[in-house]
């Protein structure tokens, strides 16, 4: 089983989930968005299409998003094509 997990190592939580995965022997297909413009397109492309990301949109829109919003980092996506922001959530779908 492999998952894909979209983020960037600057980011604790795509750390976290990293090691996570590592733990329990979960191999890893790491897009890190600052590494080449395809990267960060792909992650764009998933920001703007995606329902789980639909929070994050609205998120975008207010004036203090710079200071408080959430970029939407790590973006688990399971074998099964299922998207997750929520690091329990993605370990929940992927035991059960």
């Amino acid at each position: 089983m492999k998952v894909q997990i979209v983020g960037s190592h600057m980011c604790p939580g795509c750390v976290e989930i990293l090691e996570e995965m590592k733990k329990r022997n979960v191999e890893v297909d790491f897009v890190n968005i600052f590494e080449d413009f395809h990267s960060l397109k792909y992650y764009l492309m998933l920001r703007e299409q995606e329902d789980c990301y639909a929070e994050i949109r609205k998120q975008a829109l207010q004036s203090d998003y710079p200071e408080n919003g959430r970029l939407g980092i790590p973006c688990m996506i399971l074998p099964d094509g299922r998207k997750f922001l929520d690091m329990d959530e993605a370990i929940a779908a992927l035991e059960a």
